[in-house]
C-alpha cells in the first residue's frame, strides 16, 4: 500500500469506532455523502466561536459577552442553513440555547476568572513528520501560568467521561507529545473541559507514557498499512458520515433513517 497516512485523534477514534469508516476516510479517501449531524455542527460552531472571540480579544481587548453570543448565533445559523436546511426550527432553537449555555461556562473560565491573559495558543495546528507517516492535531487551547503549561480541549457532548478514561485519552496524549516534540514544552496538566456540564477532568502524562504512546501509534500505522480486510461496525451506521455511500451498509441493507 503506497499511502502516507495522516494520523490524528479523529483517525484513531474512527478505527476504534468502525474499521470500515477508517478505511473509507483515511485510506480510500472517499468523500462522504452525509455531511454531518446537528451535534457535529454545534461542536464545530462552538470551537470556531471561541477561537474567533479570542482573536478579537488579542486584537482590541474585546471581552463583552454579548459579542461572543453574536458570533455563535451567526456561525451556528450559517452552518445549519448550509448543511441541514430542513432542520425543524424547534430543534434549531434547542441546540442554539444549549450552545449559549456552554459558552457562558467557557466565558466564566476564561474571562471572569481571567485565564484569558495566560493563553499560550488557541487552535494550534501541528503536522509532525514521523518518517513514513504524519501525526496531525489541533489543540483547542493551551495556557502558561506560573511557568506551568496547561492544555485544554473543549467537549460539547452530553457525556462526561470518567477519570480513568481521561487518564488514557489518546487525544490528550497526542497533544502532549506534540508540544514536547515540536515546541520543547512539556505540559504539566491536561484537561478535558465538558462545557455542557461545566466539568473539568484533569490528568497528565509522564515522558515514559508519551514514548509508549508514540510507539503504539507506530504499531497502529504498521497494522493498518498491512491490513487488507476492514470490518464494519453496523451499530453506528445511523450516525455515520458514510451512511449513504458505504458498501458494507448498502450490502446489508441497513435502515439508515
Amino acid at each position: 500500500m503506497s499511502l502516507r497516512l495522516r494520523i490524528s485523534p479523529s483517525a484513531l477514534g474512527s478505527y476504534k469506532h468502525c474499521p470500515m469508516h477508517f478505511k473509507l476516510s483515511y485510506i480510500d479517501k472517499v468523500k462522504p455523502m452525509y455531511r454531518g449531524t446537528i451535534y457535529s455542527i454545534l461542536g464545530l460552531s462552538i470551537h470556531e466561536t471561541i477561537d474567533s472571540f479570542y482573536k478579537l480579544f488579542t486584537e482590541n481587548e474585546t471581552r463583552e459577552y454579548f459579542i461572543l453570543e453574536e458570533i455563535f448565533e451567526r456561525t451556528f445559523r450559517s452552518k445549519t442553513t448550509e448543511i441541514l436546511p430542513m432542520l425543524p426550527h424547534a430543534t434549531y432553537l434547542d441546540f442554539l440555547d444549549a450552545g449559549k449555555k456552554m459558552l457562558k461556562n467557557y466565558y466564566k473560565y476564561d474571562f471572569d476568572e481571567n485565564n484569558i491573559i495566560h493563553v499560550l495558543h488557541s487552535e494550534k495546528k501541528f503536522v509532525v513528520d514521523c518518517g513514513d507517516f504524519d501525526l496531525v492535531g489541533i489543540v483547542d487551547r493551551s495556557y502558561k501560568k506560573d511557568d506551568k503549561i496547561f492544555i485544554t480541549d473543549y467537549k460539547t457532548s452530553t457525556t462526561v467521561r470518567s477519570q480513568k478514561d481521561v487518564d488514557k485519552d489518546d487525544q490528550l496524549s497526542l497533544y502532549s507529545w506534540m508540544y514536547r516534540k515540536v515546541l520543547g514544552l512539556v505540559p504539566d496538566t491536561l484537561c478535558l473541559y465538558f462545557l455542557r456540564a461545566d466539568k473539568k477532568v484533569f490528568t497528565n502524562r509522564t515522558g515514559e507514557q508519551l514514548d509508549a504512546f508514540f510507539n503504539s501509534v507506530v504499531d497502529f500505522k504498521n497494522m493498518v498499512m498491512a491490513q487488507t480486510e476492514f470490518e464494519p461496525n453496523f451499530k453506528g451506521c445511523g450516525m455515520c458520515d458514510f451512511k449513504f455511500n458505504c458498501p458494507a451498509s448498502q450490502k446489508k441493507k441497513i435502515r439508515l433513517t
